[in-house]
């Protein structure tokens, strides 16, 4: 049995995915580790260059195909399912580690807290538009210890950094066969879905480079793309919340404020007017009318904001 199965998820990414491979493969471990990639059916040269790396490496690689682009999602889900290791890492096919060691220390961190279910490590930001890496503005001189309501709140994890135990994913994939609203997870569902079993880390080690591209769905400008990513999350979330009767070990009041203060912009941009008022009820519960406010200062907000100014604006009076 291999100790880690280290998954790539890729599609035409032909001038990063040599960076990326290179940062798995020169990996130092005392463990055997696999190298699952995920080849969406690339029309540029992103597949030949992944079979050159498996050529160098035979008994690392584990390659997979499509015909036809299926979707971040389904790919990463199939490169998921083949994993054999005890742990599962994932580095996405336009980023890439700069740490040698980056395995073996998370390997060894939860080797030893047999209680934590997923560790991190910090993270070093890569601009696109400018052709630089950002500078580091804050280091971590220790290991960061999360509770499940921070991970409820916000994902703290970037997914190119995490390491997380197998034996988890599979409960979470046996909730899912079972729950068709989670079959469109992507990695934040499986933090959560952790979170409520075992605790969560991030190591201060500097490991990875994550590259800030209108291309991550993440990032995008387009609205409606970034609300029907960020959408799946909160109606996860609400599944989570039903399915595990967490209103008695969390704040939901807290967490359902992070998620408007976060969701709010895309939801009354996108038209979903009864997701927007349930995030007005948590503006004017928590009072915080400052946040609303400011929108009002933007015009694409203001015209489907106007009345939730009118019902707040005297709190702050």
């Amino acid at each position: 049995m291999k100790k880690v199965s280290v998954v790539t998820v890729t599609y035409n990414q032909e001038n990063l995915i040599e960076k990326c491979l290179q940062g798995i493969v020169n990996q130092k471990t005392n463990f055997d580790f696999e190298i699952i990639v995920g080849d969406d059916a690339s029309t540029d040269s992103t597949l030949t260059k992944i079979n050159e790396f498996a050529q160098q490496y035979p008994n690392k690689f584990k390659i997979l195909t499509a015909q036809t682009n299926n979707g971040l999602q389904y790919n990463l889900h199939r490169c998921l399912e083949t994993c054999k290791g005890e742990y599962i890492a994932i580095c996405d096919g336009d980023d890439y580690w700069i740490d040698e060691n980056k395995l073996q220390k998370q390997v060894d961190f939860l080797d030893i807290n047999t209680e934590f279910g997923l560790v991190g490590t910090a993270v070093q930001y890569y601009d696109e538009a400018k052709q630089v890496l950002k500078s580091i503005e804050k280091k971590y001189s220790r290991i960061r210890t999360f509770t499940n309501q921070e991970i409820f709140c916000r994902n703290p994890f970037t997914a190119s950094s995490v390491l997380f135990r197998k034996t988890f994913f599979d409960a979470f994939l046996d909730l899912k066969n079972n729950n068709p609203i989670l079959n469109n997870y992507l990695d934040y569902s499986i933090w959560m879905f952790v979170a409520i079993h075992a605790k969560t880390a991030i190591l201060p080690d500097i490991t990875t480079v994550y590259r800030l591209s209108e291309n991550n769905i993440s990032q995008t400008k387009n609205h409606q793309k970034l609300w029907e990513f960020k959408k799946r999350f909160y109606e996860h979330l609400h599944f989570l919340k039903t399915f595990y009767n967490l209103e008695k070990i969390l704040n939901f009041k807290k967490i359902n404020h992070c998620k408007a203060k976060e969701l709010y912009k895309n939801a009354i941009l996108n038209n979903e007017v009864q997701i927007a008022k349930e995030f007005e009820k948590t503006f004017i519960r928590n009072f915080d009318c400052r946040f609303f406010l400011s929108l009002i200062k933007n015009k694409k907000y203001f015209s489907k904001s106007i009345d939730l100014y009118e019902k707040v604006s005297d709190m702050l009076m």
